[in-house]
This record gives structure tokens, C-alpha cells and sequence, in this order.
């Protein structure tokens, strides 16, 4: 279910989206040394660029820009931190929340099958009630008010039982919704062990 839902899959590529941005909030505080070369009429200034103080000045400038840029880093890593922690707990909200919708699909599936049952029992019972009153009008032995009295009855129950197995139709698609759609245990496998490929192959070396 949590591999299906479309909430949870968006929630989580949010959230290692936001992972990404937290280490390079973190690798901005490393110094970025570039080394450039430039063609045609231009070259020159790549041979005073390998000169030693023009390559110690450019290096002491990539020193210390992290240190004068220091507390801009510092505020953007932990900005980018909290919006990480934010993200987590909206993760950890709409995988209780899809837990949650499936319990109560459960749930409704469950009530809704033992209504199914009580009213197909209570709609047999009158259709044998309805036939017995039919037998006895033949008989004479009731009038036809009481036989139209008794068949109300009986297209109640069946009005009942239709709207049993609608209700049990729908806790039925609120499952299926609930589930994220289709599963299967062929379908389950495949997805679980693309899941496990996918995230093997972008996490890096971090667990």
C-alpha cells in the first residue's frame, strides 16, 4: 500500500528531494576551487593564471569566501534542515493517514458484508412469508389486503438488500482507493524489488 498510494510516493520524493538540498546546503561550506581554460585570442590569461601568486590569490579567495559568507551558510543549512524535519513529519503524517483509510476501508468492508448477509436472510424469510400468504389467498383463507400487506414487506427486504450491496460495492472501491489500486503478489514483488533498486542506487554513501 505505501508503494501504491500516489499521496505517500509524493510525499517521499518530496522529502529525498529535500535530503539533496540539505547536503548541498552542508557542501556549500567547503571551499570551490575551479579550474577554467580559455582559447583563441584569450590564452594569455590562462598563462597568468598558472602563475604561482595569481594561483595563490585565487585560492585564498576560494578560502575564504565560505568564512566571510559564513553566517548566510549557516542560516540557509539549518533553514534547509527544518524544511527537511518539516517534510519528515508530513511523510510520517500521510502514511498514518493512508494506514489509517485502509483500517476504515477494513472496516467498512467487514460491517458491510454482515448487512449483506442479515438482509439477504431477512429478504429470503419474506419471500417465504409472500408465498406462504399467496397459497393461503388461493385457499381462501386470508384476504387479498393482507397478501399486498405482506408483499410490501417483502419489496422492502429486497430494497434493503439492494441498498446492503451497494453500500458493500462502495466500502469495496474505498479499499481499492484505500490500496493505492490494483495488488496483486506478482505485482507486490516487482515493486517492492524496484523500490529497493531505485533507492539502493540514489542514496549514495549514506545509509
Amino acid at each position: 500500500m505505501l508503494l501504491r498510494r500516489p499521496d505517500v510516493a509524493e510525499a517521499e520524493a518530496r522529502l529525498a528531494s529535500q535530503e539533496f538540498s540539505v547536503l548541498q546546503a552542508r557542501a556549500a561550506f567547503f571551499p570551490s576551487i575551479t579550474l577554467t581554460g580559455l582559447y583563441g585570442p584569450q590564452s594569455a590569461l590562462l598563462k597568468n593564471l598558472l602563475k604561482p601568486e595569481a594561483i595563490a590569490w585565487q585560492f585564498a579567495s576560494n578560502l575564504a569566501q565560505p568564512l566571510v559568507d559564513g553566517y548566510n551558510l549557516q542560516g540557509q543549512y539549518e533553514w534547509q534542515k527544518g524544511r527537511y524535519e518539516e517534510l519528515a513529519a508530513l511523510y510520517r503524517k500521510q502514511i498514518l493517514s493512508a494506514l489509517y483509510d485502509v483500517e476504515n476501508a477494513l472496516v467498512a468492508v467487514r460491517e458491510t458484508a454482515r448487512q449483506v448477509k442479515l438482509q439477504a436472510s431477512a429478504a429470503a424469510a419474506w419471500r417465504r412469508t409472500y408465498e406462504t400468504a399467496s397459497a393461503r389467498l388461493r385457499e381462501g383463507t386470508i384476504d387479498m389486503v393482507t397478501l399486498a400487506t405482506t408483499e410490501t414487506s417483502l419489496f422492502q427486504a429486497q430494497d434493503r438488500l439492494a441498498l446492503a450491496r451497494l453500500a458493500r460495492v462502495r466500502a469495496v472501491t474505498s479499499l481499492y482507493q484505500a490500496l493505492g489500486g490494483g495488488w496483486s503478489p506478482t505485482t507486490r514483488e516487482i515493486e517492492i524489488a524496484r523500490a529497493n533498486a531505485v533507492y539502493e542506487s540514489e542514496k549514495g554513501p549514506w545509509p
